[in-house]
């Protein structure tokens, strides 16, 4: 291979090209002209060289090679204007001081300085450069300057220009050969380009590094100069291209693994297959997690696992209705594998006379036959084969009777379909020729109610019988009622002053032989078989046809119940006071107060007041010595009843001051020995009395003719026998004949007798 034009045809530019004009258009002038291979015609109107814009401070130019190669020799021929070169000519100022720079990037700070003129003069320069540049690169730069404030040599022109008509680039077109022919292989076999005279490594092919080029990029770098990290997908990356050849992490895919597993897969080698998720193949790339939750029928983050023996559905939050002999139901759609179990009907099994066994009430049982044969509960015990007094399976209401009613009780408020009601017919055939007592006659106008208590007036009214005859109204009546209640109640009557229907009976009776209510037995549902939830989320109960929200659940309000109760209220239709909660806001389904009671109060619901002997924050404050402790105000700890004897002040919590005690510290303490104070309770001096008083409270003076510390001393003779003064036993009044001092206890003739 022998050395070639590297730049020939190569992409160019130039920083500032000579204007376009009529007189001087730019393919004249274009950068691409100093590699055109065309070097006969050094002027502007050749066609054949780069001409750049006057009046610049900077001049810069460059020829891409494509790719980073080896360079030997770089030749440029300047523009002469085909006159003779030297200093007489006017372009020769302009090439002095250039340089060539080698770079992989049109930065020619981040390449190699390959030439830089400081020596040419205007008679040494010259038009045909060339100088060797034994290195290896993509972009070679020409560059000239002449910048504002910097003295340049004489004879450099005053502006900067870059006026080539060629520039060659002489090298190796193939990487890794060298020598004279470009025929030899560099001499380290993992070497990318290397000296084109002696096969010195200068760059290692990529995935490799040292001086020979014999080290492989270490664990986790890859590619040229071993500057690019491996995905932090990959086990172990391809130390040349970073290709993941020991295969990608969970969730990965491709050759550098940055890839997410395709639509429906996941983990290893995206090899699995996501389950049954909400949206089709939405499962999470790395663990199969279904990012919106499973389709109907299945359960788990992988969504692979179907409902639990008993449930169905969404979330498998649905129960299976009353498949026979408890089979299961599909954990899809909730059908039974089975049919139904017995008073069970529909694909689900959950239409359901939910009034069989549950709890009734007649307003006047007929009392002439035993209970079991009259009974209100005879109309929900599902027997109806026997439609007569005797069979024990219906109602029997007592005679001459204005008003007749029978509910019965659901046990809770259920939604409800459809009634249907099986009458008295004794058996005989119906209509107008029923019997001579005609039961049919009983029946006729008759309304039905569904209630959520045993007033009839409260709930809604379903039927109200104003058209039927002897001849039109049937024994068996199915009338739809689509609402739900939790009583569903039977009226009849025959009121004195009311006329009624020639063919009505006198009185009023409820002969009701079977009651059958048909409708949901959980909250909360709705639809032909009970399969759906209401659709508002916060829905107690809603319409058993529509779904329409009928009932909101406890702290929700609005017509879809998406409301939460205002501040301040909670619970069932948001009717509910909240208690006294800091902040002033509770939960609005329990009345929880999440930030805790206001001072005083206390209980999950900050309902009640603090305990006996308690108040304040948390009511962690001790109450003084209340009178009654009940009577401690439970916010501010004010004894509302006084305080106990030796306390004082509204919180009774201080004793008495000094020289008080007792109740409302009223009380003056006595005479307590030095002054010291009495017990602020009792008064008692603890230690003692001062010299002349006696008892537990020291206020009673010394007597009977005593005196001094606990009154052990006796008085002097003191005048008339009177008491002495009962603190220090003066004589008040003086002595008696005979005696004189203070004490009255010394005698004059006892210092004479004693002389």
């Amino acid at each position: 291979m022998n050395k070639d034009n590297l730049a020939l045809y190569k992409p160019t530019h130039q920083q500032y090209q000579y204007p376009d004009s009529v007189q001087i258009p730019a393919h004249l002038t274009d950068a691409s002209n100093a590699v055109d291979g065309l070097k006969s015609d050094l002027e502007v109107w050749g066609g054949q060289c780069v001409i750049s814009a006057g009046y610049q401070r900077t001049a810069t130019w460059w020829v891409n090679l494509g790719s980073i190669l080896s360079i030997h020799n770089i030749t440029i021929y300047y523009r002469t204007g085909n006159t003779d070169w030297g200093p007489s000519n006017g372009y020769t100022s302009r090439f002095l001081g250039f340089s060539l720079y080698v770079s992989n990037t049109t930065d020619k700070s981040n390449g190699i300085l390959c030439f830089k003129d400081t020596n040419f003069t205007l008679s040494t320069i010259p038009p045909v450069f060339n100088t060797t540049c034994i290195v290896h690169g993509q972009y070679v730069i020409y560059y000239n300057e002449r910048k504002a404030g910097v003295t340049y040599p004489d004879g450099y022109s005053q502006y900067a220009f870059n006026e080539l008509c060629e520039v060659e680039v002489l090298g190796c077109r193939e990487l890794g050969y060298y020598g004279l022919n470009c025929s030899i292989p560099c001499i380290d076999p993992n070497c990318r380009y290397c000296d084109s005279e002696n096969g010195r490594c200068q760059g290692c092919k990529p995935g490799y590094q040292g001086h020979h080029c014999e080290l492989e990029c270490p664990k986790g770098s890859y590619g040229q100069n071993c500057v690019n990290k491996c995905s932090d997908k990959c086990y172990d990356c391809n130390n040349v291209n970073g290709s993941c050849d020991s295969g990608c992490s969970e969730g990965w895919t491709g050759p550098g693994c940055e890839e997410p597993c395709v639509s429906g897969k996941f983990g290893e080698d995206c090899k699995s297959i996501c389950g049954k998720c909400l949206v089709k193949d939405d499962c999470f790339h790395r663990n199969g997690t279904c990012l919106n939750g499973c389709s109907r029928g299945y359960q788990g983050s992988l969504c692979k696992t179907p409902c639990d023996p008993g449930k169905y559905g969404y979330r498998c939050n649905d129960t299976c209705g009353q498949c026979r002999d408890k089979g299961m139901c599909f954990h899809t759609n909730g059908s039974c594998l089975s049919s139904c179990d017995t008073g069970y009907y529909g694909d689900l099994c959950k239409t359901v006379n939910i009034a069989l066994n549950k709890p009734t009430y007649q307003e006047y049982r007929y009392t002439g036959l035993s209970v079991n044969l009259t009974q209100a509960s005879n109309a929900v015990d599902g027997l109806k084969s026997n439609l007569s007094v005797w069979g024990g399976q219906c109602v029997i209401s007592d005679i001459n009777q204005q008003t007749a009613t029978w509910w019965v009780n659901l046990t809770s408020i259920l939604s409800i379909q459809h009634i249907t009601i099986y009458y008295r017919t004794d058996n005989a055939n119906w209509g107008p020729s029923n019997t001579p007592e005609s039961y049919t006659s009983r029946f006729l106008g008759f309304s039905l109610y569904v209630s959520n208590t045993t007033n009839k007036s409260e709930g809604t009214m379903c039927f109200k019988d104003s058209k039927f005859n002897l001849s039109t109204i049937l024994a068996v009546l199915k009338i739809p009622c689509p609402v739900t209640g939790q009583y569903v109640i039977y009226y009849n009557e025959r009121l004195q002053g009311v006329t009624y229907p020639d063919e009505y009976s006198t009185y009023a009776f409820n002969e009701l032989c079977e009651v059958e209510v048909f409708g949901c037995p959980e909250p909360g549902q709705y639809g032909p078989d009970c399969s759906l939830s209401c659709p508002d989320s916060h829905c107690r109960q809603c319409h058993s046809e529509t779904g329409t929200c009928q009932e909101c659940k406890p702290g929700y309000q609005g017509d879809q119940c998406q409301e939460a109760c205002a501040n301040g209220k909670y619970g069932y239709e948001c009717q509910e006071i909240c208690g006294h909660c800091r902040n002033q806001t509770c939960n609005h389904v329990n009345g929880a107060c999440s930030d805790g009671c206001d001072p005083g109060y206390s209980g999950e619901n900050c309902d009640m007041k603090c305990p006996k002997g308690n108040y304040g924050d948390d009511c962690i404050e001790k109450c003084g010595y209340c009178t009654d402790l009940t009577q401690c105000h439970h916010i501010s700890g004010t004894c509302l009843d006084g305080c106990e004897a030796g306390y004082k002040e509204e919180y009774c919590t201080q004793p008495c001051d000094i020289g008080t005690y007792g109740q409302r510290c009223e009380k003056t303490c006595g005479y307590c020995l030095n002054e010291e104070h009495c017990f602020h309770i009792n008064g008692t001096c603890l230690n003692g009395c001062d010299p002349g008083y006696i008892g537990n409270l020291c206020k009673t003076p010394c007597h009977n003719g005593t005196y001094g510390q606990n009154c052990k001393d006796t008085c002097g003779h003191c005048l008339n026998s009177g008491d002495c003064y009962h603190v220090n036993g003066t004589c008040v009044k003086g002595c008696e004949a005979g005696y004189q001092g203070n004490l009255c206890q010394t005698s004059p003739y006892s210092t004479v007798l004693f002389h």
